[in-house]
């Protein structure tokens, strides 16, 4: 019998060691469920952040993409006006050449006529003649050249 005790009073020792070992599991376990579902509304709003970020992403390459689009577009007509500044030079040129050639057959026409440069010496002065013959020439080209421009 008094084995029976000593076991009995061992195995109730033991159960209480148990039941709190339980009591305090069941704690622990309470406050794993409560980090658990703190867990998962983290979780969602870490999906939410990253389906804006996704989202955000999109619209900027959207705005990429169009302000890419217009500088392509601002860059054609860029080009077209440098082509266009090119002509334009060339002409100008082409011009300017012409007008030298033009006053040099009139300074050779009017030293061989006799014409002198100084004041009053011949017919008509030189100079007066060179600005006569450059200014219709100069027009007439400079229409010729703005009408092949166009």
């Amino acid at each position: 019998m008094l084995v029976d005790i000593v076991i009995n009073a061992a195995l109730v020792v033991l159960l209480g060691t148990v039941l709190g070992y339980c009591v305090t599991l069941n704690r622990r376990l309470g406050r794993l469920r409560d980090a658990q579902s703190q867990l998962g509304g983290y979780i969602d709003r870490l999906n939410q952040a990253i389906s804006q970020a996704g989202r955000s992403i999109e619209s900027l390459k959207a705005a990429g993409g169009e302000a890419g689009e217009a500088l392509r577009g601002e860059v054609r007509s860029a080009r077209s006006l440098r082509d266009e500044l090119a002509l334009i030079l060339a002409s100008g040129n082409n011009l300017a050449e012409r007008l030298e050639g033009g006053l040099m057959q009139v300074r050779e026409r009017t030293t061989s006529a006799g014409v002198t440069s100084g004041r009053g010496g011949g017919p008509k002065n030189l100079k007066t003649m060179e600005t006569d013959l450059a200014g219709s020439e100069k027009r007439q080209s400079l229409l010729r050249a703005l009408s092949g421009v166009r």
